[in-house]
């Protein structure tokens, strides 16, 4: 059964591949739904369940627990760029400001192996820009500024100690 990655995993750091059919990865999907209903997530890419493809799942809706699967997708524009707070499930308790878009545009295969293009706003916005990031090797690290990187080893430190003592 797949888990979640949890940064410095090296599959968070690397290109994610093209999907050759859609359809050959209901099994993935299923778990990354699981994954990402279960962590209570917008999104989820490929790569942080520990497979190196490029598939994320994203909301329908910012505020519905059902999620669309989008394989290859690129994005093809991004307007009205500003800092905005950013987190990621593979990063418990960090959190950085990330520049992103409230507007981007993009395109993808659906599970049935359809071109879809479509244009989404705000948290679905980032939320696109950050999966995106993800198959492209890109993480939380590589937006943060020194002094974020240095509280975020802070913060991974203590969230992968959890307040347990060791026995």
């Amino acid at each position: 059964m797949r888990e979640l990655q949890i940064y410095p995993a090296d599959v968070l750091k690397k290109e994610a591949e093209p999907v050759e059919d859609p359809g050959e990865w209901d099994e993935l999907v299923a778990d990354m739904r699981r994954i990402v209903s279960e962590e209570e997530g917008v999104g989820l890419a490929a790569p942080q369940v520990g497979e190196s493809v490029r598939i994320f799942l994203m909301r329908d809706e910012p505020d519905k627990l059902q999620w669309s699967a989008y394989f290859n997708p690129e994005i093809i524009k991004v307007r009205e760029t500003e800092k905005i707070p950013e987190s990621c499930l593979s990063f418990p308790g960090v959190k950085i400001e990330a520049e992103r878009g409230r507007v981007v545009t993009f395109k993808a295969l659906t599970a049935a192996g359809e071109e879809v293009e479509m244009t989404v706003e705000n948290l679905l916005a980032q939320c696109v820009q950050h999966e995106v990031d993800h198959l492209d090797g890109i993480t939380l690290v590589d937006h943060a500024s020194l002094s974020e990187k240095m509280e975020m080893q802070k913060q991974l430190e203590e969230a992968k100690g959890g307040g347990k003592s060791e026995t």
